[in-house]
């Protein structure tokens, strides 16, 4: 992990080396006038090319004044540069089941339409190159597959999932016209190809291509299986369609029960607190009539002289007083 990261600080320093010598240059020309960095950046990038492999001791001025620029490569023409032995340790190069390798060649010829890539068994060997789409001799030769996994199932009772084809790179033999590590194998068991090359060792650029189309196939295949789940039938629609209704309708009702239930205890409570005040009044109304009495009969008593009027008022205080300490003001 620490390898790529230190060409990567490397070639951050042999730039800012080639852009420190295009601004020194521009300063000794134009004496005075402030430098654009922004057209001094597009020069370095434009030369970067020629010093890519130059160590940092060797980047002078006069090289870089004297530089040409570079023409890039497209990733059209970089692509045709990957070779099987880079997909190795790829997404593109992995075991699969019988079912999934017309999709696997359809990825390598997508993005690296240059490989060839072989399908063999002990009955089949196909070779195909370019293929982009599920159509034609790829569709043929996969249903052909799907046949003879079926007579495998049939005789020795191998399920189909176990059945697995191994990816790897493999030489191509007894074909001049080819170059060598261009060959993509997906063999089952048994059947491996005869040689197999060593996984080269990358540089940063290569790796980007390859981690690109990693990425772009992980893509294609999130679009596969949302487009999958849009394709349903018109029947589960239907049904799906029943179903949510039925669960809403379900939902409603318990909802209405609910607020229903809600509304009978509230009720309940209502009536329950207006009988609480009123046995509360009733028996307010009581004991102010038992007190009116009490007044009536100590006023009655001091007009008769029975008591004197000092004797009555105390004691109308004392009847006052003894309501106010059982609660509330008599009105």
């Amino acid at each position: 992990m620490s390898k790529p990261k230190k060409r990567k600080y490397i070639a951050l320093k042999r730039y800012g080396k080639i852009v420190s010598l295009l601004v020194k240059e521009f300063k000794q020309k134009n004496k005075g006038k402030k430098s654009d960095i922004k057209k001094i950046r597009k020069r370095a990038s434009e030369i970067y090319g020629n010093f890519t492999d130059t160590p940092l001791s060797k980047i002078t001025k006069k090289a870089v004044i004297s530089a040409k620029k570079v023409k890039r490569k497209t990733k059209k023409t970089l692509k045709k540069e990957i070779t099987a032995d880079m997909l190795k340790n790829s997404e593109f190069l992995f075991d699969v089941p019988f079912w999934e390798i017309g999709q696997s060649v359809i990825n390598i010829g997508k993005n690296f339409p240059e490989l060839l890539v072989n399908v063999k068994t002990n009955k089949r060997d196909k070779t195909f190159k370019g293929i982009t789409r599920y159509i034609g001799e790829l569709r043929d030769f996969i249903e052909e597959l799907r046949e003879d996994v079926a007579i495998v199932e049939n005789e020795t009772g191998v399920s189909a999932s176990s059945i697995l084809f191994f990816g790897s790179p493999a030489y191509i033999k007894g074909k001049k016209k080819i170059p060598a590590n261009t060959f993509v194998s997906f063999a089952i068991e048994g059947e491996e190809p005869t040689g197999i090359p060593k996984t080269p060792t990358l540089d940063l650029r290569q790796k980007e291509i390859i981690e690109e189309a990693e990425e772009k196939v992980e893509t294609d295949k999130k679009k596969r299986v949302k487009k999958k789940l849009k394709k349903k039938t018109k029947k589960e629609k239907e049904e799906e369609k029943k179903k949510k209704e039925a669960q809403a309708k379900k939902e409603k009702e318990k909802k209405e029960k609910a607020k229903k239930e809600t509304q009978k205890k509230g009720r309940a409570e209502v009536i329950k607190l207006r009988e609480l005040k009123l046995a509360e009044s009733k028996e307010r109304t009581k004991r102010f009539e038992a007190i009116e009495k009490q007044m009536a009969r100590i006023e009655n008593m001091m007009e008769k002289k029975i008591i004197t009027r000092k004797a009555g008022t105390e004691m109308l205080q004392k009847l006052i007083s003894k309501e106010y300490r059982k609660g509330g003001k008599i009105k």
